[in-house]
């Protein structure tokens, strides 16, 4: 594959057409007869000379305009040679984006010649990390990319003033301009709104997955059905009051009446075990001790591993309120004092350009365990962008249309009711 630096451009294509025009003659017949002079053959007449037109200005040529080079191409040459300066990137991605853009992180390695190193895991692991991290001095890595709310574990990165703000980064042409993004404006994914760019929403119709040895799939057909499983039976894993993703979950269903109210009998009526630990939930769900989990999407790894390894669970859509969720799909920042800040910027740009959003698709759909996945589910929040690979019922469900929190004016204020709202709840259950 080629290594040479690309950039995002557009084509035309210039059709030339050209007419040509042949003339024939065609002489036939016999041969004249040699005529007989009768006399001398006249002189030829004087030429009479043109008048001269010594005023008449001679035309010059059309002048042709020099044309302007476009400041972005320039600064864009100059960003892909300070990154391959650099030569390297370390970004972190969290949950199932990790396994989702693997493809596009090798893309871009070989498209720039630039060494990407990513690290992954659960957001509230690595966020502990880093803030840790950089608390003593150590400036490790260059950018994170996960889902994320205010109130996730991305946002608690940003709190530690971790990140550079989105204006000072973000320059590719049409991205870049906030009239091109839904509702005319950046999602910004922070309390501050200031330096977490949130470039997609997740929309996935709510899969649970089942022990396949416990469960009888005819006998859960909807979420009411949930309701009528012993108590301990059915394992959570995305408790709203430790991360995104519960929070994330947990919000369309505060926006409805019908929602609050099934939310609130699954924990005063079920009695869901909760826990914060993937692992510990899958491991429980092969074993037996539980019957039906849900795993969030930053299980989505483990959970599509498990599935591989033959294991009796298996996923199992549930219909009726609710049948969808939304999540962050993906949001973006680059580190203060980055090591590599010039990768980190070209990486953060083309990503967010056409040309890189086309490759995201792309490489999802090249790749069999990603399609399904968080990531490949998710629309994107700038105008125009593909979302061809998304199925309809994905973006609509039973009639009712998706809701982010990301996308709403009072998205910081929203998310914060839900918090207190679940959290109340949960506590009121006893938990």
């Amino acid at each position: 594959m080629s290594k040479n630096a690309s950039r995002p451009v557009r084509l035309m294509a210039v059709s030339l057409m050209m007419l040509s025009l042949v003339g024939a003659l065609v002489a036939c017949g016999t041969d004249p007869p040699t005529a007989t002079p009768t006399s001398p053959p006249a002189a030829p007449p004087t030429p009479t000379a043109m008048p001269a037109m010594a005023d008449t200005p001679v035309p010059a040529d059309t002048p042709v305009p020099t044309p302007t080079a476009d400041p972005w191409i320039a600064e864009w040459d100059a960003l892909v040679a300070a990154a391959k300066e650099e030569g390297k990137l370390n970004a972190i991605q969290g949950g199932s984006q990790g396994r989702d853009f693997a493809g596009l992180m090798d893309h871009f390695e070989e498209l720039f010649d630039i060494e990407v190193v990513v690290t992954t895991g659960q957001a509230r692991g690595m966020a502990d990390r880093v803030i840790a991290e950089r608390a003593n001095g150590l400036f490790e890595v260059d950018t994170w990319q996960t889902g994320g709310i205010p109130t996730g574990s991305f946002g608690r990165v940003a709190i530690a003033d971790s990140f550079i703000p989105v204006r000072d980064w973000f320059v590719e042409p049409y991205a870049s301009n906030p009239d091109n993004w839904l509702n005319g404006e950046w999602v910004l994914g922070d309390v501050d709104f200031e330096d977490i760019l949130c470039y997609a929403s997740n929309v996935r119709l709510a899969e649970w997955v089942i022990n396949t040895d416990i469960v009888d799939p005819a006998g859960l057909q909807t979420v009411d059905d949930l309701l009528n499983w012993d108590d301990g039976q059915i394992v959570m894993t995305t408790d709203p009051r430790f991360g995104a993703e519960g929070i994330s979950t947990i919000t369309p269903l505060f926006v409805s009446e019908a929602g609050r109210a099934w939310y609130e009998r699954l924990w005063n009526e079920a009695k869901p075990t909760l826990t914060t630990d993937v692992g510990q939930g899958l491991d429980g769900l092969i074993r037996g001790t539980y019957a039906i989990a849900d795993i969030g999407g930053a299980g989505d790894t483990q959970l599509q591993e498990a599935l591989q390894l033959g294991f009796p669970i298996a996923e199992h859509e549930v219909a009726g309120f609710p049948t969808w969720r939304v999540g962050g799909g993906g949001c973006f920042a680059i580190f203060e004092n980055a090591p590599n800040p010039n990768a980190a910027r070209l990486f953060g740009n083309w990503m967010l350009s056409e040309e890189g959003w086309n490759a995201r698709v792309d490489t999802m759909n090249q790749i069999p365990e990603v399609i399904g996945g968080s990531s490949y589910n998710s629309i994107p929040l700038i105008e125009g962008y593909s979302v061809d690979h998304i199925e309809p019922r994905l973006r609509l469900a039973e009639g009712e249309s998706w809701y982010s929190v990301q996308t709403d004016p009072n998205a910081e204020q929203i998310a914060a009711d839900a918090l207190a709202w679940a959290t109340e709840v949960i506590t009121g259950a006893g938990y």
